[in-house]
């Protein structure tokens, strides 16, 4: 009878040593009326921990989930800004159903509508917290969703002036 309670002991030790597993998902959802397409910049393969991003075009009202990583440890707002900023490298193209683009570079990080601001409003970041004994309240899911709006389209369809003026 110890022996059976001793090896319970144990056992529960051992789990309760063992980190939690998390889920995190970046998604980009499009609040526009037209598709649009998402191109990323691509990093060198030696730069990148994927090689290569996909580009994804998102019909009008639907979203895409560009980056879905897992493993040991806990859900994080910032684990999930920092795939993002894997995902868009460089810079990112948001080209429009009727053909007009814009574009954003990483130190566009104070422009409102740019997904390089972190701390812009069209990020929002929602967490499922885990009911059981051992990671109780622990978050095992994350997900950063940057949505693509009306504001975007209007700058893409915005001329832009590169003339210098004397």
């Amino acid at each position: 009878m110890k022996a059976r309670h001793y090896i319970l002991i144990v056992a529960a030790a051992m789990m309760a040593a063992c980190d939690p597993g998390h889920d995190d998902d970046v998604v980009l959802c499009n609040k526009t009326d037209v598709s649009v397409t998402v191109l990323p910049s691509q990093r060198d393969e030696q730069e990148a921990y994927y090689s290569r991003y996909e580009n994804y075009t998102i019909a009008a009202g639907e979203e895409v989930v560009v980056v879905n990583n897992g493993g040991i440890g806990q859900s994080s707002r910032d684990g999930c800004e920092y795939w993002l900023l894997q995902y868009l490298a460089d810079s990112v193209t948001f080209r429009f159903a009727d053909g007009s683009e814009v574009t954003y570079h990483s130190d566009d990080t104070t422009d409102a509508i740019s997904p390089f601001n972190l701390a812009s409003e069209l990020f929002s970041y929602d967490e499922k917290l885990s009911t059981d004994l051992w990671f109780h309240d622990n978050p095992y899911y994350g997900r950063l969703t940057f949505s693509i709006t009306k504001a975007h389209l209007e700058a893409a369809r915005t001329p832009v002036n590169d003339t210098i003026s004397d």
